[in-house]
């Protein structure tokens, strides 16, 4: 049977690993630098060969490039997280979510094992386990169901053959990617905002 001291005890360093799982996490995109790349003006992009360590929690702001031949290493045990913020506009194809797309020439290098799974999830999943408030949403998050499970924006990986984008008989370019459009995209939506 626990005593009074025990139970103090106990919850202080459950406390303190709250503190410390918090003050490991970072903000990608906010570390990340911000360049001029074919995907846009401002783009979040790796531009030089870079480790995410399983020792780090990340969180993925916004759309993260991997550009000019770079190669993200991801190693095995590592967990990335990503926010998703609808702007209020439902219906509008403005969302800013996080995002991993790896550029033509570039590299992924992510090799999880059974033991070790490198995981990617919303930060619906790091709110529900840890307690802490990660988004600008005032509440904590539940666990992802079945209905919230996709609540990120995956992993993008550009390969080299052309792509046709036609509109009418003009090639109108390669500015598109599947599931969400680059920052250099016009507003699609009349709303007065890109949509990145």
């Amino acid at each position: 049977m626990k005593n009074k001291s025990q139970n103090y005890i106990a919850a202080a360093m459950l406390a303190l690993f709250a503190s410390m799982t918090h003050a490991a996490q970072i903000d990608v995109t906010a570390t990340q630098t911000v360049t001029n790349t074919a995907f846009g003006a401002n783009v979040k992009a790796i531009t030089a060969n870079t480790t995410w360590t399983k020792d780090n929690v990340y969180i993925l702001k916004d759309k993260v490039f991997v550009t000019s031949g770079a190669t993200l290493t991801i190693e095995p045990g590592t967990r990335i997280y990503s926010t998703l913020d609808t702007k209020n506009t439902v219906g509008k194809d403005d969302d800013q979510f996080g995002a991993l797309v790896i550029t033509r020439g570039a590299k992924i290098d992510a090799r999880g094992t059974a033991d070790q799974p490198i995981i990617f999830s919303t930060t619906d999943e790091l709110e529900a386990t840890t307690g802490n408030n990660i988004d600008t949403d005032p509440n904590i998050a539940t666990l992802p169901s079945a209905t919230t499970a996709g609540r990120w924006g995956g992993i993008v990986i550009l390969g080299n053959a052309p792509i046709a984008s036609y509109s009418g008989v003009t090639n109108v370019g390669e500015n598109r990617i599947e599931g969400f459009q680059p920052a250099s995209s016009a507003d699609l939506d009349s709303d007065g905002r890109a949509d990145v």
